[in-house]
């Protein structure tokens, strides 16, 4: 599978870099590898796994809420789907960059300072919606800005995270491991949308 044999690659080639920050995860011992199931739960990678799905999920609960509220303060199919490109913009454009910075620098403080951002994003619309007042037009600049910075922080936190998985993990769990990180995304897509409706 080329696919997967690409992937492959690309987490071993962020291995030494990842390495270099969380050498005390090295799972290069001896003994035997764990199953998918082994990784899911054990530590370190199910602490990964689990924050991974949650971030997955408050990805999903944004992009609804924000769908949702924009359309309920503008009934615009345009404003929609605009709040949504602003939100996915920075993924496209800066993840070949902070993929970059991740392999070379500190996979971990990248990913701590990118939540940091998407939670300035949602706190920041959160706190708009709270204190109320204002114009529309006011609440509709401050939602998009708020999903402008929600997105600059995944741009940053996704690639980050990614980097991190072969410092959690034996080289011959790796293949299991880069086929498990599909499951938060999966998990996400069925929670994160019902979760998002029902906040909205």
């Amino acid at each position: 599978d080329r696919s997967r044999a690409a992937a492959c690659c690309q987490y071993s080639g962020s291995d030494d870099a990842a390495g270099m920050t969380a050498h005390h995860h090295d799972r290069s011992a001896d003994g035997a590898s764990r199953s998918a199931l082994g990784l899911l739960i054990g530590s370190p990678s199910g602490a990964y796994f689990g924050g991974k799905m949650l971030w997955a999920t408050g990805v999903w609960v944004f992009n609804i809420t924000s769908a949702i509220l924009m359309y309920s303060l503008t009934s615009s199919a345009f404003l929609v789907g605009l709040v949504t490109f602003v939100q996915y913009l920075p993924l496209l454009a800066l993840s070949p960059f902070s993929g970059a910075r991740a392999d070379m620098g500190d996979a971990r403080r990248q990913a701590a300072a990118a939540r940091a951002v998407m939670a300035v994003g949602s706190g920041a619309l959160g706190i708009r919606l709270l204190v109320g007042g204002g114009s529309t037009r006011a609440t509709i600049a401050v939602l998009l800005l708020a999903a402008l910075v929600f997105g600059i922080g995944d741009a940053m936190g996704a690639p980050a995270a990614q980097a991190l998985v072969p410092s959690l993990v034996r080289r011959d769990e790796l293949p299991t491991a880069i086929e498990l990180d599909a499951i938060p995304f999966t998990l996400a897509r069925a929670v994160g949308p019902v979760l998002g409706a029902a906040i909205a």
